[in-house]
């Protein structure tokens, strides 16, 4: 039997630019659409490839039977056995590239979804991070205007939402190489951290009061 080849789904870095999909799957829709794709091409394979064995074996099984009726007919059954295996080995070969291809096609328009979500993320990510870089900016200055001694916990407190902000930047930074699951995880984790980040420096802020 033929080894069915396995199709990996790689995303790769497309640019910041948007990718518009002409389906309103979401990415990971069009992820499971994907591998139900391979799936279901790799058991059309599977079926061609049990249809060419099938006769392949009829084809043998017939040229023995003639074989066996007269020595004179051996040739000429052992002969077309060879034509009906053949052509059913290529007839199988042209099916499975067809399968395969048609998977890959859709499989690709999937990458396409995926890695527009993913772009779409790391433009709106980034911009939810620059927006805490400002409030971590504008927090120094509040500090730097205080008219009371700044606390030592106010600029370790920064800091420590500073690292936390660098953090969730190079995590960011690899997300179009991640798959959806870990991306859409990402999503959600960047949303609360970032808020809770927010959160921290407005408490900050009113120490200096």
């Amino acid at each position: 039997m033929t080894r069915i080849p396995t199709i990996l789904i790689i995303a790769a870095l497309c640019g910041a630019g948007f990718v518009v999909s002409a389906c309103n799957r979401t990415p990971q829709q069009a992820h499971t659409d994907a591998i139900e794709t391979q799936r279901e091409a790799a058991h059309n394979i599977q079926e061609n490839n049990q249809q060419a064995q099938k006769t392949t074996d009829d084809a043998q099984r017939e040229a023995a039977k003639t074989a066996a009726e007269g020595a004179r007919n051996t040739n000429e059954a052992t002969t077309e056995a060879n034509k009906k295996i053949v052509g059913a080995q290529q007839e199988a070969r042209e099916d499975n590239a067809q399968e395969q291809a048609k998977a890959n096609e859709k499989i690709r328009e999937a990458n396409v979804e995926m890695l527009a979500d993913k772009s779409e993320l790391r433009v709106s990510g980034q911009k939810k991070l620059d927006e805490l870089s400002n409030r971590l900016d504008e927090a120094r200055v509040k500090a730097q205007k205080a008219a009371a001694t700044v606390p030592a916990t106010f600029e370790a407190g920064l800091k420590e939402v500073q690292t936390k902000r660098d953090q969730l930047a190079r995590e960011l930074a690899t997300i179009e190489s991640q798959g959806a699951q870990k991306a859409k995880a990402f999503k959600a984790q960047l949303d609360t951290e970032v808020e809770r980040l927010e959160a921290r420096i407005k408490k900050l802020e009113l120490s200096l009061k």
